[in-house]
């Protein structure tokens, strides 16, 4: 993988480290480890947070502002990103528990329908992404269209299905 990342690296990309929290149930001193592997073994940007809680209570967010304190204690300059994968409470935002936020993630079918918190739209768009897998290619625009409307600034779009939508490129990736 070593020579895969630096390649990515060369052409210009950001590399990302990936830990995932059980919602809050694995241990911290797993989670650390687990940073510190992606830290010691490859060049990375940061670190993806993958199964995030969305809900207090205060020793919840206080579990991820150690994830997200601990990796900036790194590095500041490394990027946090939360994937609680729905909507949130703002505490996520302001304690804070990541630098960006995926609030949605979920069927292409399900995206017209779905409705961010409120409070979305008082922060940078910057700092909220959706991710939306199964979705055919006829609909890409108006999901583009649906996220900047609903202030995310980052959106994946894919095909691929469960039970993984994220192991591959989306067919129509190349036009």
């Amino acid at each position: 993988y070593v020579a895969a990342v630096n390649s990515f690296r060369a052409a210009g990309g950001r590399v990302i480290g990936y830990v995932y929290t059980s919602y809050g149930a694995r241990s911290l001193s797993t989670i650390q480890a687990e940073i510190e592997s992606y830290r010691n073994f490859y060049n990375i940007d940061g670190i993806f947070v993958d199964e995030m809680a969305n809900t207090g209570p205060a020793e919840r967010l206080n579990y991820y502002r150690d994830i997200y304190n601990y990796v900036k204690g790194i590095d500041p300059n490394w990027e946090v990103m939360g994937n609680p994968g729905t909507t949130t409470i703002e505490q996520y935002r302001t304690w804070p528990t990541a630098d960006r936020l995926m609030v949605f993630e979920g069927f292409g079918s399900s995206y017209p329908g779905y409705t961010p918190s409120n409070w979305n739209y008082d922060y940078d768009s910057s700092k909220f992404v959706h991710l939306v897998h199964a979705e055919p290619s006829n609909d890409l625009l108006t999901d583009l269209g649906l996220a900047v409307a609903r202030n995310a600034g980052g959106i994946y779009i894919t095909d691929d299905v469960l039970p993984n939508p994220w192991d591959r490129l989306p067919n129509y990736w190349a036009s």
